[in-house]
């Protein structure tokens, strides 16, 4: 049984695309939108790079696509807290200056309201 080429795919947040590269297939660096489209690639391309590198493969070339993309969320009883501690600190000068509590944090919880 041939080896199964393991393929990298990680979420640029910035360029807003999937980038896949791999040290079992010489030159492939990649990117799309959507995974379904980058596996749409991969499934032209690591043929032939392997081809184009001399790398003798049978007819099938298995892969493997592992993703990850990383998130950030909040809790809605974090969100809760950090609200009423905001507002808790309005009235408190000394304190507020104290953790940089400033307007763009006051007028920011004004919309929450």
């Amino acid at each position: 049984m041939q080896k199964i080429l393991f393929i990298q795919a990680e979420w640029d947040q910035n360029a807003e695309v999937w980038v896949a590269a791999s040290n079992d297939v010489p030159g492939l660096v990649t990117e799309a939108k959507t995974l379904e489209i980058l596996s749409t690639k991969l499934n032209r391309m690591i043929p032939e790079l392997l081809d184009a590198n001399g790398v003798t493969r049978d007819a099938e070339v298995p892969f493997e696509l592992l993703a990850r993309r990383f998130f950030v969320t909040r809790s809605p009883d974090l969100a809760g807290t950090l609200n009423r501690q905001c507002r808790s600190l309005r009235g408190d000068k000394a304190e507020a200056d104290a953790i940089g509590f400033g307007k763009a944090a006051a007028s920011l919880i004004e919309s929450w309201e």
